[in-house]
């Protein structure tokens, strides 16, 4: 599987249950930001900062929730 395919199947299922407009559980959503989070290192032009920052308070964010 190519690294574009597997970004784009991981996108998917990211933003599966925001499509499907279920309200996900505090696991669910630290497993969303995770996700976020390996697409934000993914950048190419340097940019990535702010999303990496935003993934990872989101992350924090659903651990709190989790917890």
């Amino acid at each position: 599987m190519s690294h574009r395919t597997a970004t784009t199947l991981l996108t998917v299922i990211v933003g599966a249950s925001t499509l499907t407009g279920q309200s996900p559980e505090p696991k669910t959503t630290f497993i969303q930001a995770v996700g976020q989070f390996s697409l934000a290192l993914d950048g190419a032009y340097g940019d990535e900062g702010a999303r990496v920052r935003s993934s990872l308070d989101a992350m924090s964010r659903a651990l709190g929730e989790w917890d």
